[in-house]
């Protein structure tokens, strides 16, 4: 059985030092990169049902392959035409070798990782998905469809990724789009558009001409669709474009037309207070003259009628003192005799508070409304 198995190389790859994770990821990688070296010795195992073919490769890997665990500081990945040639492996090349034999068998898995102590996994085997059935295939068990007990478990399913090329329903010269775009004028790719609807233009230029015959289903449709598209942008993105300069403008005015109306409304409002004030002021002002140039003059008169010329036998008016004991303001004059006379002190009539308090009253009032 073993010579429809690739020979393997026997290389050792040494893949860094790692943690759980990376060592389940290593897993399900050497799966992907190696199913396929099992896909002509499968088929020995094929029975009816799933359950069945997945119990014959169950019993042949038991039969078959020791078990035999890594060396310590050691895990140990084996692909399966490895497995095979070795005759031994863990529970990670068990694992391995069973998922390679049924994926050619068309009998999809996913990978078990489970622990019966710490969250850390520390097993792995497969299970056999068969509709809404599962199949547990641990062949380090001495019986299929069964399970140790576990307290933690991780399902990984291995995924087929494809990598694309070409383009898929074509074949030979059909495989190669050929369809060419005339351009519409010269392009100039150092100058940058100024406005947004040229940026958006720019590639559009290129598919609004006339494309000529190509030799696929593709370009027929590209070249009939290709105008179309470009024309219905271009008014679409002229349309946006018109749309926000007329937007643009009325916000423009109608910013300018608000700030203007500020402003106005600013001069107004300080139109008033002048004019408000100024009549006032001049009011002020005016009454303040008249009542100083009334008081000026019953003053003027007062000290006039005071200060007459005296008679020749009379004393003349040599000081002016204030008592202020008496509080009365009072002309005082001190004579003597001529020819050293007899040294007498005469006392002329005085300027009293209480005379002259009404005319007090009246230049304080004035002076008080003049400065409201």
């Amino acid at each position: 059985m073993k010579t429809v198995v690739p020979q393997p190389d026997y290389k050792r790859d040494y893949i860094g030092r790692g943690k759980t994770a990376d060592i389940m990821q290593e897993v399900l990688d050497c799966f992907q990169s190696t199913k396929e070296q099992t896909k002509d010795f499968a088929g020995q195992f094929s029975r009816p049902g799933k359950k069945a073919t997945a119990k014959a490769v169950w019993q042949y890997i038991r039969r078959n392959i020791r078990y035999v665990l890594d060396p310590p500081g050691q895990q140990l990945i084996k692909t399966p035409a490895r497995t095979i040639a070795d005759g031994y492996g863990d529970c990670k090349s068990y694992s391995v070798l069973a998922a390679s034999l049924l994926y050619n068998l068309g009998i999809g898995v996913k990978f078990r990782f489970v622990s019966f102590s710490k969250p850390e996994p520390s097993h792995v085997y497969i299970v056999v998905l068969d509709g809404s059935k599962e199949y547990p295939l641990d062949a380090c068990l001495p019986a299929f469809n069964q399970e140790k007990p576990y307290k933690f478990k991780i399902d990984k399913m291995p995924t087929d990724i494809y990598r694309l090329s070409g383009l898929e329903g074509f074949g030979g010269d059909e495989n190669v789009l050929s369809a060419s775009f005339p351009q519409v004028g010269k392009i100039n790719r150092n100058k940058r558009p100024k406005t947004v609807a040229g940026k958006a233009l720019i590639p559009l230029r290129l598919a609004t001409g006339t494309a000529p015959k190509a030799r696929t289903k593709f370009g027929k449709i590209l070249r009939v669709a290709a105008p179309v598209a470009a024309g219905a942008l271009t008014l679409g993105v002229a349309a946006k474009a018109g749309v926000l300069t007329k937007a643009g403008a009325g916000a423009g005015k109608l910013l300018k037309g608000a700030k203007l109306a500020k402003a106005a409304g600013k001069a107004g409002k300080a139109a008033k207070v002048v004019k408000a004030a100024s009549p006032k002021a001049a009011a002020r002002k005016a009454g303040f003259k008249k009542i100083t140039s009334v008081v000026k003059a019953v003053v003027a008169k007062k000290i006039a009628s005071r200060t007459a010329t005296p008679t020749p036998d009379e004393n003349p008016v040599s000081s002016f003192t204030v008592d202020t004991y008496a509080n009365n303001l009072t002309d005082s004059a001190s004579s003597t005799s001529g020819g050293g006379g007899t040294g007498e002190e005469t006392t002329k009539p005085g300027f009293s508070m209480g005379g002259n308090m009404g005319l007090l009253l009246l230049a304080a009032g004035g002076v008080y409304l003049a400065t409201r």
